[in-house]
């Protein structure tokens, strides 16, 4: 059986008098720490993409090896960064969601819409065919 983790909405205590403005200035937050992991990724994966040109492949010294290694778990974790920061971005913008009153029900209902309605544009070609 597959779990499934929907996002939090952060909504304790700590949240109670933060404005429309304040959880849109979050998002905004997640946002542009995602649009900073993005361009942290892209860097790592073109460094280590001038590492395989550099270094012909299947004539590498061991020490070559593990500089090219390195390269590569730096790219590993650079996108594991950026999906993280891309999460903190679902749960703010599920954050406001449950500010606006939309509870799990309500959230549940608006994905489904705007699944839907997705399916429809651009000839149907916004998702693969079976996760229609």
């Amino acid at each position: 059986m597959v779990r499934v983790v929907l996002p939090l909405p952060c909504n304790g205590s700590y949240y109670d008098d933060w404005s429309l403005s304040d959880w849109m200035l979050k998002v905004c937050e997640e946002c542009g720490e995602a649009v900073t992991a993005k361009k942290e990724y892209e860097e790592e994966a073109e460094r280590y993409q001038r590492v395989l040109e550099v270094l012909p492949s299947g004539h590498w010294t061991e020490e070559e090896a593990a500089m090219a290694n390195i390269y590569k778990f730096n790219v590993q974790a650079a996108k594991v960064k950026l999906c993280r920061e891309l999460t903190d971005v679902i749960t703010a913008a599920t954050s406001v969601l449950e500010s606006l009153g939309a509870d799990f029900e309500k959230r549940q209902k608006l994905q489904d819409d705007v699944n839907h309605s997705n399916a429809r544009r651009d000839g149907g070609t916004r998702f693969k065919e079976g996760d229609r």
